[in-house]
């Protein structure tokens, strides 16, 4: 599967794997050379021949020398040019089949696991060919080249080299890899574990010291942790015994042919000046399986890798239809939509519209299934019956890049990147100008804020923003998805974490600047349901009443209730003491 994967991103650089190829086996083979020469230049010295008789065995030996030097350079050059160009067509071709499946083909993924599959084990991938396939072709190549070169003296000495050789690179290995079986694949599963549990320790902090489970999830790391260390130590053993058994068949090997070469010296069938020739070049060719027991044990580690990757990018995916954009500015409309998580239904035989051009809230008691009709909005999620339609078109038959640019969201819990605030706000409509990013901040009441900073547009605001404060972190993602050019905004629980005065002024800004566009609000605040064109009461997951907002206030029903109760909390506080 490594293999096969690896070698479908290298059409445009198949001629550079193969020289890759050939350099590092020319490499080994001057070793050969350089050893072989040699031998036989001390062989023949020891003879004392005239010095013009020992010119070509010194040429030779430089020649091998220098030449091996200078292919191992530019093997490396090569290899790694080529490992690099793999790893950057890797990243592309995996995220070209990952985007399509954003957002509902990657919901409930771990973003550890996400994670783990586009660095560690793209990583581990794109290392296939550098201590996999060129190793493995190599081998292949000096062990022909050393049974052809010994067959020239005698094929019982060709015989016995490329036997300990097959041994050495085949035999040993595939022991090896029946010794660890199973252990690359859980490595790689462990690890995918441990970047998993450590991204939950980092983003969940606040929440597990809040709920004082910081010690449970220490213990979980570490037992993680543990785990994998212990299969490293098994990896290790079981890589220390083959190179031991390798560095003995290498020892071995040459001890043969010098016991084989032997005999045919003394009758004569072979110089004595080639005996240290056969047997030094012997050794020097088992540079070429050293590498490939570590090669057959990543096989497993780079397969597992490959499984991982391509199961992910090869997941079932929602087909474009074909079917041109819905007309922006046109009414929006939840029919007959019924969704479950896990079987859990939250939206039940729903239906509702929004008036194109208007404010619509959707108000409800939490857990009513307010945003989910987002998540649909959005993509992260199909209805299991019913559709969500814009314009008389299905969205869910748009293709993903026509459905992103209808809907600007912001989310109660959006996400905000480690960059600056300019950075964030950018991400709304990349090249605004200060101008444009200054006005969206007025919006929000964010714009003496940020002038208070020392840096500005430049402030740092750290992971999600946590260098913000609740609001403030809410109002930002607010005010970048009010720079993003759709049609429709979408604000799910946009003033959750603003106070009454505040919430008022943000809400009034947002009419003003939100003139000729269209407004879902999710919310649980009646106070800003008040201001709205349409009103859309869901409890249950059912919508059990939908108006203008005054008309809902006067009738007997759940919108009424939930409008007192809210009033009654008001009082309350202002009344309080404290207030």
């Amino acid at each position: 599967m490594a293999v096969k994967t690896l070698v479908r991103l290298l059409p445009g650089h198949r001629l550079k794997a193969a020289a890759s190829v050939a350099l590092l086996a020319a490499t080994i083979l001057a070793g050969v050379g350089l050893a072989a020469t040699s031998g036989f230049l001390i062989s023949w010295a020891s003879l004392r021949p005239g010095v013009l008789d020992l010119i070509l065995a010194i040429v030779g030996v430089r020649f091998f020398g220098i030449s091996r030097a200078l292919l191992r350079y530019l093997e490396r050059l090569l290899s790694h040019d080529l490992t690099f160009r793999t790893l950057t067509r890797l990243r592309v071709w995996f995220y070209d089949r990952l985007l399509p499946l954003a957002p509902s083909g990657l919901a409930g993924r771990h973003s550890g696991d996400l994670l783990t599959r586009v660095v560690s084990d793209v990583d581990t991938l794109q290392l296939a060919f550098l201590r996999i396939l060129a190793p493995v072709a190599a081998a292949a190549i000096v062990g022909g080249a050393t049974f052809a070169g010994l067959a020239l003296f005698d094929l019982r000495l060709a015989a016995l080299a490329l036997t300990g050789l097959v041994i050495a690179g085949v035999l040993v290995p595939l022991l090896a890899v029946h010794l660890a079986r199973g252990l690359g694949q859980r490595q790689v599963a462990l690890r995918a574990e441990l970047n998993q549990a450590v991204l939950d320790s980092v983003q969940g902090a606040a929440d597990l010291l809040a709920f004082g489970r910081e010690l449970d999830q220490a213990a979980r790391v570490a037992r993680v942790d543990r785990e994998l260390a212990d299969l490293q130590r098994r990896a290790s053993l079981v890589g220390a015994t083959q190179a031991a058994l390798t560095a003995t068949l290498a020892g071995l090997g040459p001890v043969a042919v010098l016991a084989t070469a032997l005999p045919l010296v003394e009758t004569g069938r072979i110089e004595g000046i080639f005996l240290a020739l056969l047997v030094l070049g012997t050794i020097a060719s088992f540079e070429a399986v050293g590498p490939l027991a570590a090669s057959f044990q990543q096989l497993e580690s780079a397969n597992a890798a490959a499984d991982r990757i391509t199961g992910l990018a090869t997941a079932t995916r929602p087909e474009p239809s074909g079917q041109p954009a819905p007309v922006t500015h046109a009414d929006l409309r939840f029919d007959r939509v019924t969704f479950a998580y896990r079987d859990a239904p939250v939206l039940v035989d729903a239906s509702l519209q929004a008036p194109a051009g208007a404010w619509t809230a959707v108000v409800g008691p939490s857990g009513g299934g307010k945003s989910t009709l987002v998540n649909l909005l959005a993509g992260f999620g199909r209805p299991q019956a019913g559709r969500v339609v814009l314009g008389g078109t299905d969205l869910d038959l748009l293709p993903g890049g026509a459905r992103r640019e209808l809907f600007a969201v912001a989310t109660q819990d959006a996400h905000l990147f480690a960059a600056t605030i300019r950075t964030n706000l950018l991400m709304g409509r990349p090249g605004a100008s200060d101008d444009a990013l200054v006005a969206a901040l007025r919006v929000v009441l964010l714009d003496r804020f940020v002038d208070g900073l020392p840096l500005g547009l430049e402030t740092w605001i750290g992971q999600d923003g946590l260098l913000l404060s609740g609001g403030e972190r809410q109002r930002l993602a607010l005010a970048r998805a009010l720079l993003r050019p759709a049609s429709w905004l979408v604000l799910d629980e946009p003033t959750a974490n603003l106070d009454v005065d505040t919430e008022r002024a943000v809400l009034a800004n947002l009419r003003g600047a939100t003139a000729g566009r269209s407004v879902l609000l999710i919310t649980h605040r009646m106070t800003a349901a008040a201001g709205c064109d349409l009103v859309h009461v869901l409890v249950g997951g059912r919508v059990v009443q939908s108006g203008a907002p005054g008309q809902l206030a006067d009738a007997d029903g759940p919108y009424r209730r939930m409008l007192e109760v809210e009033s009654d909390m008001l009082a309350g506080f202002s009344n309080s003491p404290a207030s």
